[in-house]
């Protein structure tokens, strides 16, 4: 675990220069992945066919529940494989692999180890102040308030939205994106109710007071009252008008608020009419809060402000302003006094709850806010940070408590040395891990960039390793050496892609303004740039003897330079659709690119001819990759899926299951032995033949 105290040192390495490249780019990678973890990414089974499982019945993470498995071990607390997950900076590691992954037995691929304790967006105190559970991508992990050392880890089904303790604080409750709702018993973590919702994600949930009472609201604009005895719903709430982003039951549980785009219906609880109808944001609203005393209502949206709301006539009390971005969450204090909000301009500000006078600025947050929360006692501000930090800051002065990092950023790029030894991960973070696959260990982090990494390659010899990020900077690592690594100077724009020549001599670097510069020599000096791309270049290879460069843009087209002579480059494809990945075969004779929403392209680089189209199916494919023996183009999906197709006709020999989020990145070990895959989820998956 990492976790630093008061005054321990800066918890993140990223420069403040540029803070608002790092800003803008996790604040767009998350908006996608969230609105793919909502709405694209529905569970493999119908939830509406799905059994409940039993109450004392336990989860584990490698469970199917819908449709297959129905459950583990009755009345005991959740068990996890070693493979399941791994802490932060430490892998599980990995048997001798039998075999290089091929045609001949893409079919007995299967999962070697997982890295990463997944992605967190939302952080609640237990009712008495001594546990946080967090929402993760995996599961709900449960940590000591005090210490911040973990206790218990619940794996869900997918991606868990929203949580919530019921206000005796025995009963747990989760909603995640593969439609199910999850109850566990707090004291042995054993699960109550796991129960499909047929109304799509579940993306906000509230117990009445009385803890009886469940309400549900769905991104199919649902919302359900749920029977905690049972875990069934028992009637529907009408008459929303978007998903539901936000609900609360006022404190004397006659009231629901529920939060659905730019508006907040105030309903009445035991006949579902609606009291009042709350229209004053121009923004979707993204967090509702009651005051203890239940005459306020907060809420909290995209149009950078927070309104106070009189409860008895539905108006505006207090419109609150000051934020420079959407606020993403809104919360009272205990004691009623006070609130506290979240943003996305990476301030958290508390306020007078009596008439939204700002009382002081908490101790600056490095990038954006996903949530906050109070402590119980009214003493502790807990938030969590879009990279899934969170941290502790003490009410009184705005100070910095503590604070975790073992939920990190997403893996964005991945990169195998040649020997397969190590594997290179960047992160959204701007740092570099450097990754011992055998061991499972995380030897050294790389840092330097101050944007998210978006490329890496090693030079042919293994010594050096290449990055490209969106801080507009190519970087050259000389890995047997701790000094600072070789900043190549010409690239203004975010480095988008990045590959060596065969021979180690020549590096060529693709930007997002179209423009592709060769480096070479032992100090790596611009040679010249390469022109003709008009949009970001997504892809860029060698062929096998170095002779040429092909790349891909979200321009639309493919194109091949020589890289003896400075002459235009000729086009491979012209029409394909805005690219997002590219692949070069390992013998430099096929091109595979894919656009959005369209089929893989299969171009043959000598003459540019298509070879053939592959259509993509119900997911976008976001990465592609190829094995060492050319026959089998590995595939990551918008779906979190890998699958391994055969290039001769496009057949999907293997579909590898794990991730439950879009696939960021994928890299094939040179020995073929070992696929590692990454996702929004945080994770980091390897898979091979054991």
């Amino acid at each position: 675990m990492s976790v630093q105290p008061q005054g321990s040192g800066p918890v993140s390495k990223r420069r403040s220069a540029d803070r608002s490249t790092l800003i803008a780019g996790l604040v767009g990678l998350s908006t996608l992945v969230l609105i793919g973890v909502v709405f694209l990414m529905p569970s493999r089974s119908t939830a509406g066919q799905a059994t409940p499982v039993a109450r004392g019945t336990a989860i584990t993470a490698t469970t199917t529940i819908a449709g297959a498995a129905t459950g583990a071990v009755t009345g005991q607390a959740v068990r996890e494989p070693a493979v399941a997950r791994a802490l932060a900076g430490e892998g599980t590691p990995i048997a001798a692999l039998t075999a290089a992954i091929g045609l001949t037995n893409a079919t007995r691929v299967q999962p070697l180890a997982q890295w990463g304790k997944g992605t967190v967006t939302k952080a609640i105190y237990s009712p008495d102040g001594k546990t946080i559970a967090l929402a993760a991508s995996l599961g709900v992990y449960l940590y000591d308030a005090a210490t911040l050392h973990e206790t218990g880890f619940l794996p869900t089904t997918g991606w868990v939205l929203t949580l919530a303790f019921a206000p005796s604080g025995e009963i747990l409750a989760a909603g995640d994106n593969a439609q199910f709702l999850t109850l566990w018993q707090v004291r042995d973590h054993t699960v109550l109710q796991h129960s499909p919702n047929g109304e799509g994600s579940i993306t906000s949930i509230a117990f009445a007071p009385d803890g009886q009472t469940l309400a549900v609201g769905s991104a199919n604009q649902a919302v359900q009252l749920w029977s905690v005895a049972n875990g069934k719903p028992s009637r529907a709430l009408a008459g929303q008008d978007g998903n539901i982003a936000a609900l609360a039951f006022a404190p004397d549980g006659r009231t629901l608020a529920v939060a659905a785009s730019k508006r907040i219906r105030l309903l009445r609880v035991a006949d579902g009419s609606i009291a009042h109808i709350l229209a004053a944001h121009s923004g979707r609203v993204l967090s509702v809060a009651f005051s203890p005393d239940g005459r306020t209502l907060a809420s909290a949206a995209e149009d950078k402000t927070v309104i106070l709301w009189g409860v008895a006539d539905g108006t505006v009390a207090h419109k609150i302003t000051g934020h420079e971005a959407g606020v993403t969450s809104v919360a009272f204090a205990p004691d009623g006094q006070s609130l506290a909000s979240g943003s996305l301009d990476s301030v958290v500000r508390l306020w007078t709850a009596s008439d939204g006078t700002l009382l002081r600025t908490m101790e600056g947050q490095p990038i954006p806010v996903f949530s906050t929360t109070f402590a119980p006692d009214g003493q502790t501000l807990a938030t969590v940070l879009i990279d899934g930090t969170l941290r502790l800051s003490h009410i009184a002065d705005g100070s910095l408590l503590q604070t975790m990092t073992d939920h990190g950023t997403w893996v964005t790029s991945l990169a195998f040395s040649p020997d397969g030894h190590t594997l290179a991960a960047g992160y959204t973070s701007g740092d570099i891990g450097l990754w011992q696959p055998a061991g499972g260990v995380q030897q050294r982090t790389l840092v330097g960039h101050q944007g998210t990494v978006l490329s890496l390659a090693f030079s042919p010899d293994g010594q050096r390793l290449a990055s490209g990020a969106t801080d507009g900077t190519a970087r050259i690592w000389t890995l047997a050496s701790r000094r600072r690594p070789l900043v190549l100077a010409k690239p203004i724009s975010p480095v988008q892609s990045l590959a060596f020549a065969p021979d180690g001599q020549t590096l060529a670097t693709g930007s997002e303004d179209g423009t592709i510069h060769l480096w070479t020599g032992a100090d790596y000096t611009l040679l010249r740039p390469l022109t003709g791309h008009t949009g970001a270049v997504v892809g860029i290879g060698f062929s096998a003897g170095g002779r040429e460069i092909a790349a891909a843009s979200v321009d639309g087209s493919a194109r091949v330079w020589p890289l003896a002579a400075a002459t235009p480059g000729r086009i491979l494809e012209q029409s394909i659709g805005e690219v997002v990945s590219m692949a070069l075969a390992p013998d430099g004779q096929t091109l595979a690119v894919v656009p959005h929403n369209g089929s893989i392209q299969l171009l043959h680089l000598p003459d540019g001819a298509l070879l053939r189209s592959l259509p993509t199916g119900f997911y976008n494919v976001h990465r592609l990759a190829f094995t060492p023996d050319d026959q089998l183009l590995v595939v990551g999906t918008g779906g979190g899926t890998v699958e391994l197709w055969r290039v001769a006709d496009g057949t999907v020999v293997q579909t590898l299951e794990g991730h439950n989020s879009p696939v960021t990145a994928l890299a094939v070990s040179g020995d073929g032995r070992i696929l590692a895959s990454a996702a929004a989820d945080g994770t980091i998956r390897l898979w091979g033949i054991r």
